[in-house]
């Protein structure tokens, strides 16, 4: 099972003075809202990181203006769900290659089944204004089913 620091309001979590941390379903949440909230290209290390609906920039130094201003129009609002699809496929392939490198190094997986993306089951946007609600039902791969909620501000 992985884990990572607990973000509460974009900090660390503090619990009885210890930095709190989030492992399985809890985890992928978490994960799933920074990935989406990180703009493209923002850690240096990992420039494939992120997404583009707060805008960023690829690895081949496009830069991305944020594409939450107008969801009403048909193109922006499809570059939005497209973009949500890239980042799901994204964090399936990292989880699937951090799978693959964890059975070579240790033989197992260390990922628990219930922080495993395992398939996606809707995606609904509402749109507010310049902000935008992603609401994502998923799957994860001990069965249980979850809703993601990601909250969207900028403009274009």
């Amino acid at each position: 099972m992985t884990w990572s620091l607990a973000l509460q309001n974009g900090d660390l979590a503090i619990n009885n003075s210890s930095i709190s941390v989030v492992t399985g379903q809890d985890k992928m949440f978490q994960d799933l809202e920074c990935f989406f909230l990180t703009p493209l290209g923002y850690d240096k290390n990992n420039p494939n990181y992120g997404s583009i609906l707060l805008g960023g920039q690829d690895v081949s130094g496009d830069a991305y203006e944020p594409i939450t201003s107008d969801l009403n129009d048909g193109a922006t609002a499809s570059e939005f769900s497209t973009e949500i699809q890239r980042v799901l496929l994204a964090y399936q392939n990292m989880q699937l290659a951090r799978a693959k490198q964890d059975q070579t190094a240790y033989g197992l997986t260390t990922l628990s089944r219930g922080e495993v993306l395992l398939t996606v089951n809707e995606i609904d946007i509402t749109q507010i204004q310049v902000n935008a609600n992603i609401n994502i039902s998923v799957t994860s791969a001990n069965g249980s089913d979850l809703n993601v909620t990601v909250p969207v501000s900028g403009s274009r």
